[in-house]
């Protein structure tokens, strides 16, 4: 079992032509909603390709949360252990996807509320081994007590905003993979700059494996044990919509390494499954079949240069 662990929300998805203007009306045709967060659709990610998978997040205890269990279940994911709570609402987003640009601008509900907890004979039930820990950052307690208890299974961390209880998880998973966001901040408040910044400040957090996402300039990766550095191109595609293409990019990564590939190779299937993701609408809607990301990455898409460090 893969269990994810972090945010998940109801997401609201409207597709415009253009970003919108104050003091304006606008119609909307295109309109999705599902779940959607980090955690929730790396999760999803992962069972709909066929890895066991299970997602530990906060909930409250209405139609969003429901909503949420019906789209997860439906994919496949373990809903067993999402905590829910009448006292605090389901977070809850919308997003504004601006097909012009192929960008999207994010406004999120989530009230705080307590950490999400460790219920270690839940788990157990459940899954009595555990392989991969998918973290997002936004559970850093229940994570840093996951990652004590399955010390056996190997670990991921999306970093997407630079924030304390995230720069931790950093330091001590086997697999940082942040955001271009996350690195440039990061390497900012190191005074660190030039085309090896990112990469530099990434290692001063780990000593383990690093890699940073750029967007459609796809990604750059450290490996200490090959003393080897390189990058890897985004899928070239036109993009209409990137709602969730950093989740799914993710949940790919972590299927590849789930199913034997090294790290490298990951980034390629987190490559192309979120340049894929790019051209449709919405987040968990986009994501692409299996079969699709492995046709373009046989016909040799994403391929990586490499280069050894002295």
């Amino acid at each position: 079992m893969i269990f994810c662990v972090g945010h998940a929300a109801y997401d609201i998805n409207f597709l415009l032509g253009e970003f919108p203007q104050e003091n304006r009306k606008y119609h909307v045709n295109e309109v999705a909603e599902s779940s959607g967060g980090p955690a929730a659709n790396a999760a999803s990610v992962l069972a709909r390709w066929g890895a066991p998978a299970g997602l530990i997040a906060p909930l409250g205890d209405d139609p969003y949360a429901q909503a949420i269990r019906r789209d997860l279940e439906g994919d496949g994911v373990v809903t067993a252990l999402l905590q829910s709570d009448a006292a605090y609402p389901t977070p809850f987003s919308v997003i504004v996807a601006n097909s012009a640009a192929g960008s999207r601008t994010i406004l999120t509900r989530k009230p705080p509320r307590p950490p999400a907890v460790l219920d270690a004979p839940a788990i157990d039930r459940w899954a009595p081994e555990v392989e991969g820990l998918v973290f997002d950052g936004h559970e850093p307690q229940l994570s840093l007590q996951l990652l004590e208890r399955y010390p056996q299974a190997w670990t991921l961390l999306d970093a997407g905003t630079l924030r304390e209880g995230t720069e931790l998880l950093a330091t001590r998973v086997d697999y940082l993979v942040a955001s271009e966001g996350f690195t440039a901040a990061l390497a900012a408040r190191q005074g660190l700059t030039g085309p090896d910044a990112g990469l530099a400040a990434l290692r001063t957090l780990s000593s383990r494996w690093v890699a940073f996402t750029r967007g459609e300039h796809g990604c750059r990766w450290f490996d200490p044990v090959r003393r080897e550095t390189g990058a890897v191109p985004a899928l070239p595609v036109e993009a209409l919509d990137t709602t969730g293409a950093g989740d799914i990019f993710h949940g790919a990564f972590a299927y590849a390494l789930a199913t034997g590939f090294d790290p490298v190779e990951a980034l390629r299937w987190g490559s192309v499954a979120a340049g894929l993701s790019a051209t449709r609408r919405g987040g968990r809607a986009s994501i692409p079949g299996r079969g699709e990301v492995e046709a373009l990455l046989a016909e040799g898409s994403c391929l990586p240069n490499r280069s050894v460090v002295g």
